[in-house]
């Protein structure tokens, strides 16, 4: 009789399917290392616990480097030929032992993840085909010139996220991906030039998420457009480097079905992408969109990598402090339709009274009628410094455009919603109480 079978008859009337579900549910909110953690503490409940948990191997499939070689040893053994998902982070255990123990099961590994924070060389240990791998991350890696990946059989790559990498000179392992992002990479130590960037997206047509940032070298050469029919979000940043090459390869992408985008702009206009989006999106007369201008980030991740994407129309757009994001914002009005709602978020704070006084000055059109800016506004977000010293832009803005029914402020320097809602209220001897009971929504933070 089998281990597991036998243990079944232990577990009273609880059916072994359902037993084995509530295992898994208990596990399934924490990380992997505290997951293993958790069973192997659930295994001492009772003998039947003990067979049960060692002879399901759905429950060992996750692969870390956190301990030592006998215990992943003992883990790799109760995952039977279930595939295998392999993380590494950090340098508290040595990689070579690790994935000395790993390296015989490639046909098993269904997502590698390595992350060291100095120079490693995955030729060691990524060299033999997995024909079933689907997600790859590498952190500080350095590939050889002639390395090749897996031996060039990994037929099932679907996801691919290289940060501080030295690509190969052929890094065929990055055709067909659905997603991919590159983050300061390289190519035989030197950064890579925008042609070769290009060469590198020709090869996946069917990316559905696109994330780059880069440190690339622009060149004069002209390139044939990259048409990306299932791209639905598109994140390209500019850290560092010459200004012209995120433009340049901006210009040459289309991506029709696009939903959701931030962008870096380099100063001048708004690139013909980020146009193409708003001329998309703003022409449905139904469906909101949203767009966001924020202030550039220097260094570190990007703050819209830290969010969940949300499946609605979203642009997001990074300036710097000097940047002037009016052009923009006539840009979402000449092609908004009037009825395609808009929810516009300006976090670009030392520029609040420019957009504030763009946005509460009518304007009179060729009927000579006088119509605000963004007439579809319907929702407006704001990022101050001081909500004190913002008061002004605030609540002109508020009195003026009666026609936004949401408004939301993030005041960096307060820290009482409550007390900022009663200066709210009674700022400027009461105007603008009036406007506030005419909102749908007023959210101070």
């Amino acid at each position: 009789m089998q281990p597991i079978h036998k243990a079944s008859e232990h577990l009273g009337l609880l059916p072994l399917e359902l037993f084995i579900h509530i295992i898994a549910l208990s596990v399934s909110p924490v990380g992997p290392t505290d997951a293993l953690n958790r069973l192997e503490r659930l295994r001492l409940v009772s003998k039947a616990w003990l067979l049960t948990i060692d002879s399901t191997p759905q429950f060992w499939t996750t692969i870390p480097n956190v301990t030592t070689t006998t215990r992943i040893s003992e883990w790799i053994r109760k995952s039977g030929d279930s595939p295998l998902y392999i993380i590494s982070h950090g340098t508290a255990h040595s990689l070579t032992s690790f994935m000395s123990l790993l390296h015989p099961l490639t046909h098993r590994w269904k997502a590698v993840t390595v992350c060291k924070d100095y120079q490693w060389y995955p030729s060691d240990f990524l060299h033999r085909p997995a024909p079933i791998l689907e997600n790859l991350t590498l952190l500080g890696a350095f590939f050889g010139p002639n390395a090749n990946l897996c031996a060039g059989v990994t037929p099932s790559l679907k996801r691919v996220d290289l940060t501080n990498v030295n690509l190969p000179q052929n890094p065929s392992f990055l055709n067909s991906l659905d997603e991919l992002r590159l983050h300061m990479v390289t190519c035989n130590s030197r950064k890579l030039s925008l042609g070769r960037v290009c060469d590198i997206l020709s090869a996946s047509p069917n990316l559905r998420r696109l994330n780059i940032e880069l440190d690339c070298a622009d060149d004069v050469c002209r390139r044939p457009s990259l048409s990306f029919p299932n791209l639905e979000d598109l994140r390209v940043r500019r850290p560092y480097g010459p200004k012209g090459w995120a433009v340049n390869l901006l210009s040459i992408i289309e991506a029709p079905n696009l939903i959701n985008m931030a962008i870096e702009s380099d100063q001048g206009p708004p690139p013909q992408l980020f146009v193409s989006w708003l001329a998309s999106h703003s022409s449905n007369q139904t469906a909101p969109y949203y767009v966001s201008i924020e202030r550039s980030h220097r260094g570190g991740a990007s703050s819209d990598e830290k969010r969940v994407i949300e499946w609605s129309p979203r642009a997001r757009l990074f300036l710097s402090d000097y940047d002037d994001g009016i052009p923009i914002l006539e840009e979402i009005d000449r092609l908004g339709a009037e009825t395609a709602p808009l929810s516009l978020t300006i976090e670009h704070r030392l520029c609040l009274s420019a957009y504030v006084g763009y946005l509460t000055q009518p304007k009179v059109d060729q009927d000579g009628i006088q119509k605000f800016p963004l007439p579809s506004l319907r929702s407006f977000h704001l990022q101050v410094l001081n909500l004190k010293l913002s008061w002004d832009w605030i609540s002109s803005f508020a009195q003026v455009r009666k026609d936004v029914s949401r408004i939301t402020i993030n005041a960096a320097l307060n820290s009482d919603p409550s007390e900022n809602v009663r200066k709210w209220n009674a700022s400027n001897e009461g105007r603008i109480i009036n406007v506030i009971s005419k909102l749908e929504w007023l959210s101070i933070y």
